[in-house]
C-alpha cells in the first residue's frame, strides 16, 4: 500500500506556528550583506512587516531594490 498526502498546509503568515525565531538569524545576514547591517529585533518586525517582504527588506534591512533577487 503506497500513502498519499492528502493536504499540505502552507502557514506564511505565521499563525499556526511562530518561525519568526528561524527568520531572524537570516534576516540578519541579509542586512549585513546587502543591506544597512543594522540587526533586526522580533519588536521591530512585528511593528514594520507590512506591504510583503519585499517592502521590509527595502525599507528596514536597507536592501536595494537591484539587490532584491539575491536576498
Amino acid at each position: 500500500m503506497t500513502n498519499k498526502i492528502k493536504t499540505i498546509i502552507f502557514d506564511y503568515d505565521g499563525v499556526l506556528v511562530d518561525s519568526m525565531n528561524l527568520h531572524l538569524p537570516r534576516w540578519n545576514i541579509i542586512s549585513k550583506k546587502l543591506g544597512n547591517g543594522r540587526k533586526v529585533k522580533r519588536e521591530v518586525v512585528k511593528k514594520t512587516y507590512i506591504g510583503g517582504w519585499q517592502s521590509f527588506y527595502i525599507k528596514i534591512l536597507g536592501v536595494s531594490e537591484s539587490d532584491l533577487s539575491k536576498a
